[in-house]
């Protein structure tokens, strides 16, 4: 009579051991999946973040990287060109007809 209970409790055993197995098989794809889901939210947060910084980066103006004094965007009198230039040390910006083009080049400091 105990070897049959002592086999039916191995045999128990194997069962919970194979089950407890699918079990992490089964969280383990789970995990991947979640992680996969992660990585593409996490990018499409970059992407968010990056192109949030480059609409910033294209309307707002730094000071001068010269001075440091204040950059005002202006217009050509008869043109249609802008450019940046600053109130202390007169420095200016390339001229372009693109107003985001021309802050952008005057914020890039190289």
């Amino acid at each position: 009579m105990s070897n049959v209970f002592e086999k039916l409790q191995d045999e128990m055993g194997t069962y919970r051991l194979q089950n407890r197995i699918a079990e992490l098989e089964r969280a383990l794809k789970d995990k991947d999946e979640l992680l996969g889901n992660a990585n593409r939210t996490y990018a499409f947060e970059i992407n968010r973040l990056e192109s949030e910084l480059a609409k910033y980066k294209s309307t707002v103006l730094l000071n001068c990287p010269f001075c440091d004094g204040d950059a005002v965007l202006m217009q050509e009198v008869c043109g249609d060109d802008y450019y940046v230039q600053c109130m202390i040390c007169d420095a200016q910006s390339v001229y372009d007809n693109v107003k985001s083009e021309v802050i952008m080049s005057w914020n890039k400091r190289v």
